[in-house]
């Protein structure tokens, strides 16, 4: 029995070394797994001085071009300040191809009146609310420009998005009413979709004991051997304590 749980152990180890070694590993951090693996953080420009825009009303929208480094781009983290979130309407989040400001890829309504009371917005001594927008993942988001726009119908907003000078090289210099704002950035944070493939994992650890069955039928009889010699030592000592 000890035998069995030690070989499962070290086939347990042996196939998280084979898995480490390969340009699709998964590590064993479940942390990590759920950060790393599912998700992978893209763009973070949510850092520098941030200093909020103007409110986003009627007369008052905004634009940000920015360009995805990997594909399966699915999800953009907006900060945004507000003062009353019970008084202001919703706001309206547009993503667009940049070369086709004509087709919308996706729309979302964003209801400030569910944020509830601001809060502190990570380690900076700003305070409003990271809103996540899930986009569907689209296949060949890497290095194609996008753009997202967010718009409101309400003249009295009192809601905007933390901003930063901090040149970032995914992301371009901000748009506001269609003219440019040089060197402004929008604070936002961007996530691409990858997949957990169980299947694809077991056939990289079988690929990989196929090629390598020599070093492993060593490995494992050297490990028994082992096994072997320390039971033969211990009833060895214990037949020459009794005598």
């Amino acid at each position: 029995m000890q035998f069995l749980r030690f070989f499962l152990l070290q086939f347990f180890l042996l196939s998280a070394f084979i898995l480490a070694d390969s340009p699709k590993a998964v590590a064993l951090d479940l942390n990590y797994i759920k950060e790393k693996t599912f998700f992978f953080k893209d763009i973070h420009s949510f850092r520098g001085k941030l200093f909020k825009s103007k409110a986003i009303n009627k007369d008052y929208f905004i634009r940000q071009t920015f360009k995805p480094s990997c594909n399966q781009f699915n999800r953009l983290v907006i900060p945004f300040y507000f003062e009353n979130p019970n008084k202001t309407n919703s706001l309206t989040f547009s993503l667009f191809e940049a070369s086709n400001l004509e087709k919308i890829l996706f729309t979302e309504t964003i209801h400030p009146n569910s944020w509830g009371k601001p809060s502190k917005l990570g380690s900076f001594k700003l305070y409003g609310k990271f809103h996540y927008v899930w986009i569907p993942p689209i296949q060949n988001s890497k290095d194609q420009s996008f753009i997202f726009e967010i718009k409101s119908n309400d003249i009295n907003s009192t809601t905007g998005i933390y901003l930063n000078r901090l040149k970032h090289q995914q992301v371009s210099s901000i748009q506001v009413n269609g003219q440019e704002l040089p060197g402004v950035y929008t604070g936002v944070l961007s996530y691409c979709k990858t997949n957990f493939d169980l299947k694809e994992m077991t056939e990289i650890v079988l690929e990989k004991t196929k090629r390598e069955k020599i070093f492993f039928t060593f490995y494992f009889l050297g490990i028994a051997f082992f096994l072997y010699a320390i039971k033969r030592a211990g009833k060895s000592l214990k037949k020459n304590s009794s005598s």
